[in-house]
């Protein structure tokens, strides 16, 4: 529970030290005194968002302090050392900025607020007219009654995709069927072409190298065929000269040698000829292949090496196809199964807000009583919604309904409260609610638009109510400021050109006055200071 409360500099706040004890604390002051610049500055240390203009004009930092007792496994639940209280602090800055810390340690906003949610529950006219929505109204329900919807929002979730499954099979399937014989005369071309990963660069490397091998034979033969009556010529001559002029022997030497190395390189050019020729592959081969990978690769609209892999799409495809009724009679039996487990599971959970709407509306009704509700009547309604409908949450609205007169007629909440019922009623739900243990409850103006012997019960529902947590509450009304265990006064001071806002504790005296200040306005009367002394003296 809230311990303390220091606020530096925040709005027309320059300094204000709060200590609260246990039980109602009870907040008063003038309109415009500033009650909701504390609520303001609570809301920092508590992780709200910041405000530049909540910082007091020409301070260049604000800061709130807020220290909290029992907080031991709230620290240790956000793996923050241990410490036998806890301290949010929340410091603000001229150019806009904040910092956040927990126990002196930096922590983030986000961190800050999720402990802050932990501690305190502040509740204001705006918190009243969420009663009106039926989330909210069945989200009191559950919390009442300990009803957790997580395995309801597992069943509807796995019933969703199980839907979703069929729809995107269907729908795909409906394409195949549109292009079957697209599918299988692609899957018969690439199965006959058969593609594999790599190839295409083999190719176009081994066509690269055919492509000069037959440059090379080429060239070959054309000095083959220019060379080749070569030694018979050089042979012919040497045996001219032989006949006719032997004088010339070293000239017929030469020739036979030339001859004999005419030949030799005849012989060379040939072998080489035959050895440039051997193997199977050709560049015709290669063309051919290569230029069936290519094109296929264009007609598909991927790259050649891609091929295999859209092979493999194709043929899932047609066996998708050729399976298909299978596929979608067990999505169907996932289906059906599926919503069978989550009405199952959303009817035990209505059944079970049905049991607990009956505690509901007797605790209510213990509740209005004492709030001169007494002849008001509480219901829980509940309003089966289509299939359609259906949701991670149930399979029926929850509905607060209310017969504020006898005779009147029972209607939803939001149709027949007034702003002062729907406080007591507001008061009552949290009066009764599990989670109010130690926790710190501000009530802002929860009073509002009730007066007279209403607003002393409201004063004793608050009182009541701060038996087991802290609750402060902000009050323009006598009775209710009559049952605080704790008074503060906010009041406002102009100091020559500047404006503060006080927070000061009460004593009795003080109190006392104040209090007759509420019943008679700004001249205090011996009257009203009777008045206010016979509230007091009325409540515990």
């Amino acid at each position: 529970m809230l311990k303390s409360l220091h606020i530096q500099n925040i709005a027309l706040i320059d300094n204000a030290a709060l200590e609260f004890g246990s039980g109602l604390c009870v907040l008063t002051g003038e309109t415009g005194a500033g009650k909701s610049i504390l609520l303001d500055a609570l809301g920092l240390a508590l992780g709200n968002r910041n405000d530049p203009r909540l910082l007091r004009h020409g301070t260049t930092q604000g800061s709130v302090t807020a220290e909290f007792d029992d907080a031991s496994e709230l620290l240790e639940a956000h793996s923050l050392p241990a410490s036998d209280s806890l301290i949010l602090r929340r410091v603000i800055l001229a150019d806009g900025k904040s910092r956040a810390f927990v126990n002196d340690a930096p922590v983030s906003i986000t961190l800050l607020k999720e402990i802050g949610e932990e501690l305190v529950e502040i509740h204001g006219q705006h918190d009243q007219r969420k009663l009106f929505s039926p989330a909210a109204q069945r989200d009191i329900l559950d919390g009442f009654g300990g009803i957790s919807t997580t395995a309801l929002k597992k069943a509807y979730s796995v019933w969703k995709e199980a839907e979703n499954a069929l729809i995107e099979t269907e729908a795909a399937l409906k394409n195949a069927h549109g292009e079957a014989d697209f599918l299988q005369h692609a899957a018969a071309e690439l199965s006959k072409l058969k593609p594999v990963v790599g190839e295409e660069s083999e190719l176009a490397e081994q066509r690269q190298r055919l492509m000069q091998k037959e440059k090379n034979i080429t060239l070959l033969d054309d000095l083959l065929q220019a060379v080749k009556e070569t030694p018979t010529a050089l042979y012919g001559a040497g045996r001219t000269l032989q006949r006719s002029a032997p004088q010339f022997s070293n000239l017929i030497d030469t020739l036979e040698k030339a001859g004999n190395e005419a030949s030799e390189a005849l012989a060379q050019l040939e072998k080489a000829l035959d050895d440039i020729r051997e193997g199977d592959a050709n560049v015709e081969n290669v063309e051919e292949r290569l230029f069936a990978l290519r094109a296929a690769a264009r007609k598909y609209q991927c790259t050649p090496d891609e091929l295999a892999a859209e092979h493999a799409k194709i043929t899932e495809r047609l066996q998708l196809l050729a399976s298909h009724n299978e596929r979608l009679q067990k999505l169907r039996k996932q289906i059906a199964e599926s919503r069978e487990a989550y009405s199952s599971a959303a009817g035990a959970l209505s059944e079970k807000r049905k049991m607990t709407a009956a505690k509901l509306e007797k605790a209510i009704a213990k509740e209005l009583a004492p709030l001169k509700m007494e002849h008001a009547v509480f219901k829980v309604g509940f309003e089966p919604l289509l299939e359609a409908q259906w949701g991670p949450n149930g399979m029926d609205n929850v509905t607060f309904l209310i017969q504020p007169n006898k005779g009147s007629s029972m209607e939803p909440l939001h149709k027949v409260a007034s702003g002062g019922e729907l406080s007591r009623i507001m008061l009552a739900l949290k009066c009764i609610s599990a989670d109010s243990a130690n926790m710190t409850m501000i009530f802002d103006e929860v009073d509002t638009g009730v007066s007279g012997a209403v607003a002393e019960a409201v004063g004793k529902r608050l009182h009541k109510l701060g038996g087991n947590s802290l609750v402060l509450v902000v009050t323009h009304l006598p009775q209710v400021a009559a049952f605080g265990a704790t008074h503060f006064k906010v009041r406002k001071e102009v100091k020559g050109n500047e404006t503060f806002t006080h927070i000061e504790t009460l004593n009795v005296t003080a109190r006392r006055e104040e209090i007759a200040r509420m019943l008679a306005g700004s001249t205090i009367t011996k009257e009203a200071l009777a008045a206010a002394t016979k509230l007091l003296e009325t409540a515990p």
